[in-house]
Parts: structure tokens; sequence; C-alpha cells
């Protein structure tokens, strides 16, 4: 978990803005801005990346100060150790990744992402061993995350006819504070939202027996499960830049991103309610499939289970908007509204919920789901406001 909020999140969210301005420069046709994105991406990564690696590298006193016991903070520390080496390969991954896929190269990307998932089941499955049962995985994850770069870099030069462009350092610092604090809003935009819904396993440990094991597969299955229309927000997100960087009529080019906006929504609705529907219809089966045979968590995952799938018709939509919101640079607005909705609203209302009303794991749930009801409100506005503008 400690490797997930440090890598996923932190760097997951401070790449958010190369999604912010390579978009837009591929869109202009300007090679030059292109390159000098990700150049600055990579230098402000490489400042990210010393912090990650000393925290994991000193993670021992850390974990003492927030109360683990000397022991287990000391096992834990040894693991963070050898799984640092897998960190500056993942910000790599993720930051050539984004930035593939702002010129449109999903499908390279793509293939990239399933080979590094077959050498890491395979290096699983050659190095498994009970005595050791943690090494596989480790050194699997290392392996596919020091790969995947270069997978990344040799693909780029293979199917681009663009060849390495080297920039003054004058022209490289000229825009380095504006994508620097770009990252901060949304690494915090991103951070906020992944912890809210972290946040909430400590509360259900209180619930009752099996409410912990409950909220963590039903934050499984969500987490999985969101992916599918999140997918229509990567390629949103590539077009809608690709078309605020072209130098077309202002109300012609704003005409032409609400199409997309709207087509997308279309789509990420269609896409939950094919898995939605059956998920609910089936939820006893499912149930009864991940419990584990223990009665309290399939009692509880079936109640809970239509409420996270009528959550993710929002979400979905939630996705789409963030994808308008981060194009245009809102990404402290985003930050504030995160903030805001999750633990000002959703959070302390889900905890009201579960524990004064007795909703138990569902009052939780509910509680995210309004959160996530306000924040696709707050998102509507703010890019309706925009196309207002634009359209003017």
């Amino acid at each position: 978990m400690s490797l997930n909020i440090i890598c996923f999140a932190t760097a997951y969210g401070f790449n958010g803005s190369i999604d912010a301005f390579a978009p837009a420069a591929f869109g202009s046709g300007s090679v030059l801005e292109l390159w000098l994105v990700l150049y600055r991406q990579l230098l402000l990564l490489f400042g990210l990346n010393i912090v990650a690696v000393a925290t994991l590298l000193y993670a021992e006193p850390l974990l003492l100060i927030v109360g683990q016991t000397p022991d287990l903070a000391h096992r834990t520390a040894d693991i963070l150790k050898m799984l640092l080496w897998a960190v500056p390969g993942d910000f790599a991954y993720d930051c050539l990744g984004r930035w593939m896929k702002a010129q449109q190269m999903h499908k390279q990307v793509a293939g990239c992402a399933v080979v590094g998932l077959l050498l890491n089941v395979a290096a699983n499955f050659l190095l498994s061993d009970s005595e050791d049962p943690l090494r596989g995985p480790i050194v699997a994850l290392i392996l596919q995350n020091s790969l995947l770069p270069l997978l990344l870099w040799g693909c780029y030069l293979w199917n681009s006819n663009t060849k390495l462009v080297t920039v003054p350092w004058a022209s490289l610092a000229k825009g380095l504070w504006l994508q620097a604090i770009t990252g901060v809003y949304s690494a915090v935009w991103t951070c906020a939202e992944m912890w809210a819904w972290e946040a909430q396993i400590f509360e259900a440990g209180a619930l009752g027996p099996g409410a912990v094991a409950s909220y963590a597969i039903l934050s499984s299955t969500y987490s999985l499960l969101i992916m599918i229309p999140a997918g229509v927000c990567v390629a949103l997100n590539a077009l809608l830049g690709e078309a605020l960087g072209q130098e077309t009529a202002e109300s012609t080019n704003a005409e032409y991103r609400f199409d997309l906006l709207r087509t997308a929504s279309l789509m990420a609705t269609a896409l939950v309610a094919l898995y939605a529907v059956p998920m609910i219809l089936a939820r006893h089966a499912y149930a009864g499939l991940v419990s584990g045979g223990v009665p309290a968590v399939e009692t509880t995952l079936e109640h809970a289970l239509p409420i996270i799938m009528v959550m993710h018709f929002a979400d979905a939509m939630f996705n789409v908007l963030k994808s308008s919101l981060t194009v245009h640079k809102h990404q402290q607005f985003g930050a504030v509204m995160s903030l805001v909705v999750y633990y000002g609203f959703g959070l302390p209302l889900g905890y009201w919920l579960a524990f004064s009303c007795r909703f138990g794991v569902a009052g939780l749930w509910i509680g995210l789901g309004s959160a996530v009801f306000v924040g696709t409100i707050c998102s509507a506005v703010q890019t309706r406001k925009d196309y207002a503008v634009m359209s003017a």
C-alpha cells in the first residue's frame, strides 16, 4: 500500500501536467513544445524520484512514528527497500506513456503494457517459492517497471518520424514553474480522491466482523470496473487537447469539443450499463463467489453492490468532465473541489450513515457516492462556463 500511494497516487497525479500541456502542443503542431513538455516533466520527476526513494529507504522510522510495532516496521521496511528499485521505472513509464497517448499513440502504449504484464506473470510463475513467497512478485515488479520505459521509448522511435530534439536551457526553464505547479495541483487532486476511498477502510474496522473484508472487496471491484469507462476518458483527453491546440475559429472549435464531450459521455454511460446491470442482477452469485464462504461478508456485499454500481454512472460522467477540466488547466479547481466534496461532505456523511444511522458498510459507500455526485455537478458547472466563454 505504501508503494501504491507513493508511486501511483503521487506520480500519477503529478504526471497529470502532461495531460494538460502535451495534447495541446501536439494539436498546435509544435514539435519543439511537445518535447519541452517531456523534458520538463522528466526533470521534475527526477526531483520527485529522490523524495520517493528516500521515503522508501528510510521507511522504518516513519512506520514507527505512525504506531507500527518494531518487528512489523523492520520487516515492512526491508520489503520497501527492495521495491524502491521499481520506483524510477514506474515514474518514467507513466510519464512516457502519457506523452505518447497525448500524440494518440494509444495502440503502441497498450501493446507495451501487455508485454509488461506477460513478463510480470511469467516472472511470478518462474520465481514462485513457497519458502520465500514475496521474492517472485517483487522481482517481477522490478523487471516490469524497468522494461516498460525502454519498450515505450523504442516503440516511439520506431513508429515516429520525429528524432530526438535538443532544446536550449532557456526554453526549458521558461515554462518549468507553470508545469510544476500544475503537476502539484494535479497530484493533490488525485491523492485527495484516492485517500478518500482508502480512509474509510479504517472506519469499516469498527463496524463489526467481516466489515473490513467486505469494504476491501467492494473497493477492489469498484476500482477494477471503473477502468472500463475511464478508458474512454484517456482518448477524450488526447482529442480535446489536440482540438484546443489547433488554430481554428473559436466558436467552431468549441462546438467540436462539446461534441467530443457529449460522445464520450454517451459511450462511458453505455459501457457502465453493459456491466452494471448484469452485476446488480447477479449480485447474489457474485457475493457468494468472492466472500470466501463467510455469511456476514456475503450479506454485506449483496446489499452494497447495487450502490457501487449506481455510483459508476455518476463516476463515469465525473471522469469525462475531469478530462475537460484537465485540458483547460483547472487543476487547482479540481484539487479544492476534491478536498471539499470528499473530506468536507462525503466522508462525514458516510460516517454518520454508517454509525449513527446503522447503515454499516453501505452507509460508507453512500457517503462516497454522494461526494461523487456533488463533484460531478461542480465539474459540469465549471465545464459549462468554459464552453459558454469559448462560444461567445
